[in-house]
């Protein structure tokens, strides 16, 4: 019986690492933010977080990031990041004025993703890199902030394992939360 429990406790445990897929499509995954917390890592279902990827050096007003992430793709602990409630749901921010870098490590490789982020005050810009799980740059993307909270979208360029949203240039920073992202082709 003891075995029996432990087995029952180990599947349980692979699958809430997995984040949760949509009841509506089996290929999407949603990063289970919840709670409130902080650390220099956050593990949740779906996808970890952390300031950058080892490899990756902080720069220009704590908000940017430099160099290439090292293989294979790992977060790197450094400032503390914060989880808080935002209505229903938890947001993520960095603890740089919500300005410093965000690193996103999926648990599966996907092909598009999508996240709320505001609080934007445009005219403003974000900065995005994809990378493969062997730390190489899939895809850079500056995006316009816009105003409010507003949905962020990525994708047709490829497979990529994580991100970094850095070198935030809005005046009072942004927070972020309900990530999702579409599992890529086996």
């Amino acid at each position: 019986m003891r075995n029996l429990i432990g087995i029952i406790i180990a599947v349980s445990f692979i699958f809430a690492s997995a984040g949760s897929v949509r009841a509506d499509d089996d290929n999407v995954v949603l990063i289970e933010l919840e709670g409130e917390k902080k650390g220099t890592v956050i593990v949740s279902p779906g996808g970890s977080f952390a300031q950058s990827f080892k490899g990756h050096a902080i720069s220009e007003g704590l908000t940017a990031v430099t160099g290439q992430p090292a293989d294979p793709l790992t977060l790197a602990p450094q400032d503390e990041l914060f989880l808080s409630s935002l209505g229903t749901e938890s947001a993520i921010r960095s603890s740089m004025n919500y300005k410093g870098p965000l690193s996103v490590l999926l648990d599966n490789d996907a092909k598009s993703i999508y996240w709320v982020a505001g609080h934007g005050d445009p005219p403003s810009t974000i900065t995005v890199d994809f990378y493969a799980n062997d730390g190489s740059l899939v895809h850079s993307e500056i995006k316009n902030i816009l105003p409010d909270y507003f949905k962020y979208t990525f994708s047709g360029f490829g497979t990529f394992r994580g991100f970094t949203i850095h070198s935030n240039t809005d005046s009072a920073g942004m927070q972020y939360y309900h990530f999702e992202y579409e599992l890529a082709s086996e």
